[in-house]
């Protein structure tokens, strides 16, 4: 956990991050199931990132990931619209109501999003998003296969938790 870090105050929230989910008991040798961290493709700076969501229930997330550009001034306040309208909600403290999750997929099909496959990650602060939606949020040039972003050792490497693998994020604040 200690080269995870929170982002930058400068960098203003909401950001939208591409990245892979990371437990940080699970690196390293004194783990009971190493994992390791992947080796990614020059060209993007890759984070390890650190974020508080839940509202007071203060979760804890880590991803390895990297920060992407809104694609306009538009999608950007759409995704800052999206972040204040659950700010201070406490959404996902207790749980995520039904309610809640559908209000939240709502707010995304407006934007012509979606979380069908992400939605289990929703709460205050940690807004999921299905990555088909990548073209319509930014226009940093990334691979159809997302895997194409990792430098694997193997194609059982890369086989290996590919199911889900990369997940897109809208960081946003915590309201606690």
């Amino acid at each position: 956990m200690e080269d995870f870090r929170y982002l930058e105050p400068e960098m203003m929230l909401p950001q939208l991050v591409l990245g892979i989910p990371v437990d940080p008991d699970s690196l390293g040798k004194e783990a009971r199931y190493p994992f390791r961290l992947p080796k990614f493709q020059p060209g993007r700076d890759w984070l390890k990132i650190a974020h508080q969501t839940g509202g007071h229930a203060c979760h804890q997330h880590y991803l390895v990931g990297t920060i992407l550009q809104p694609k306009s001034v538009e999608v950007l306040q759409k995704l800052t619209r999206l972040q204040q309208k659950w700010l201070g909600t406490d959404c996902g403290c207790f749980g995520v109501a039904l309610d809640d999750l559908y209000t939240y997929r709502k707010d995304l099909n407006e934007m012509g999003l979606d979380c069908q496959s992400c939605y289990r990650d929703f709460e205050e602060g940690f807004f999921p998003v299905d990555s088909v939606g990548l073209p319509l949020l930014t226009n940093d040039v990334l691979p159809k296969d997302l895997d194409e972003l990792i430098d694997f050792e193997s194609g059982f490497d890369r086989m290996c938790g590919c199911i889900g693998r990369w997940h897109l994020q809208l960081l946003g604040e915590n309201g606690d």
